[in-house]
């Protein structure tokens, strides 16, 4: 008996200890002082956006002192939606100025990578050559003494952060009457606006799409030993396992990733088409947008579209799209058509995206290997194939939707300068 009342005791603890935790939680809910932090979390990001130099160049604000606030509110009241929502979108918004991602780009040299790549190459490395674009690389991420799993730290982060406003975005959808009235001053004016469930749903749907991104990143192999000029040159050769894939589970995440994502655009487009209430103050109607300058008119095609996302996205998988381009841009030359097979990136995910290319080395230039060269192992251009043949059946050529071979893509991509370009500048 003894032993069968001390078992129930057992068994009813964890029930008892939860009891407790849900009083001491209800004790400490205070929904009067949460409505008061969103009240001053706003204040706060008022002042930052107002106080900022250019007020275009959000992503250059720091609205970490109006999240922390919208989050204390949260904490204060669990049901305070207005608190959830601000929460999600200054969650967002200050990423970039957010210590843990900080530290890891300055580690990396993520911004000065990012800035140069996207200027024109030096004059005497040529335009666009496959040497003058390595030596670029190596130029600006070596030296840092950043730890090989520094990026998937980064990469797996974001994932957590994304998921952290997704989850507010969620909680709040399944309040379809959801509305706040948000008052601001614009040149002395007091303008209003009102975030409804269809901007939550607007704002959630493009979360999912970058974790899409990050998963499909986080799939391959991103590390290398070190930043170094000799471990980079390691990692981008042929033979390396870098950019090979390691984990076919996040692709089936990133697939996933843009299902929910499409799905939660057509959610929106629902929401807009249902509003009946009066909505000179919504952020979006069916055929306007409001920013702080005034209305812009909403292409009535783009609802549709939204509307239509779930059917596009599965469209885009399972067919081929076609696309008409200057793709060797060459004036001389016709646009060419080519058909992309992009549900193959999750259907029969690439293994190593570096043995698609056409059989190489990499070579130093220099004494110091400053900068670094690819060496084409074929002698002439016939020789020169990619492996598999097809491009991994990415790219298709119409009519008959035949895999591109290397003489198509030769010509189509116009790639006879990169090949003459082999060794080092």
């Amino acid at each position: 008996m003894r032993r069968m009342l001390a078992l129930m005791l057992v068994l009813a603890l964890p029930l008892v200890l939860a009891s407790c935790a849900e009083d001491e939680e209800e004790d400490r809910t205070d929904p009067a002082a949460a409505a008061d932090k969103v009240d001053l979390a706003l204040y706060n990001a008022f002042d930052v956006f107002q106080s900022a130099e250019d007020p275009t160049d959000i992503l250059g604000m720091d609205f970490t002192g109006s999240y922390n606030l919208f989050e204390q509110a949260v904490t204060l009241d669990p049901n305070n939606m207005n608190a959830k929502a601000g929460a999600a979108v200054t969650n967002i918004l200050r990423l970039p100025s957010d210590p843990m991602i900080a530290d890891l780009i300055d580690e990396l040299d993520l911004i000065t990578f990012v800035k140069s790549t996207w200027m024109p190459l030096p004059s005497d490395k040529g335009p666009g050559t496959a040497s003058g674009i390595g030596h670029l690389l190596l130029e600006n991420l070596s030296g840092a003494a950043a730890p090989q799993d520094d990026l998937r730290i980064l990469l797996t982060y974001l994932v957590t952060v994304l998921d952290h406003s997704i989850a507010y975005c969620n909680a709040i959808e399944t309040h379809p009457d959801f509305e706040w009235i948000i008052e601001f001053e614009v040149e002395s004016q007091i303008d209003t606006i009102e975030v409804d469930v269809t901007d939550i749903y607007m704002l959630e749907s493009p979360l999912h799409w970058v974790k899409a991104l990050l998963h499909g990143l986080l799939a391959y192999k991103m590390e290398v030993a070190s930043m170094e000029e000799g471990d980079l040159v390691a990692a981008l050769a042929q033979d390396s396992d870098f950019l090979t894939l390691m984990y076919p589970s996040m692709v089936t995440s990133a697939a996933n990733d843009m299902t929910v994502g499409a799905d939660e655009m057509h959610m929106m487009a629902q929401s807009l088409r249902s509003e009946e209430a009066d909505q000179r103050h919504d952020v979006f109607t069916e055929y306007t947008v409001k920013q702080p300058t005034g209305w812009f008119p909403m292409p009535s095609t783009l609802v549709d579209q939204m509307d239509a996302m779930p059917t596009m996205l599965e469209d885009l998988m399972t067919n081929p799209m076609e696309i008409t381009d200057d793709f060797d841009m060459d004036e001389g030359t016709p646009d060419a058509t080519l058909w992309l097979n992009l549900g193959r990136l999750f259907d029969a995910p690439v293994v190593d995206w570096k043995a698609i290319l056409p059989a190489y080395t990499i070579v130093p230039c220099g004494a110091d290997t400053s900068s670094w060269g690819i060496v084409w192992e074929a002698t002439t251009i016939d020789q020169w194939v990619w492996h598999p043949d097809s491009l991994h059946g990415l790219v298709q050529m119409p009519p008959d939707a035949h895999d591109i071979t290397s003489e198509e893509m030769i010509g189509v991509f116009g790639l006879e300068e990169i090949f003459e370009e082999s060794g080092c500048p």
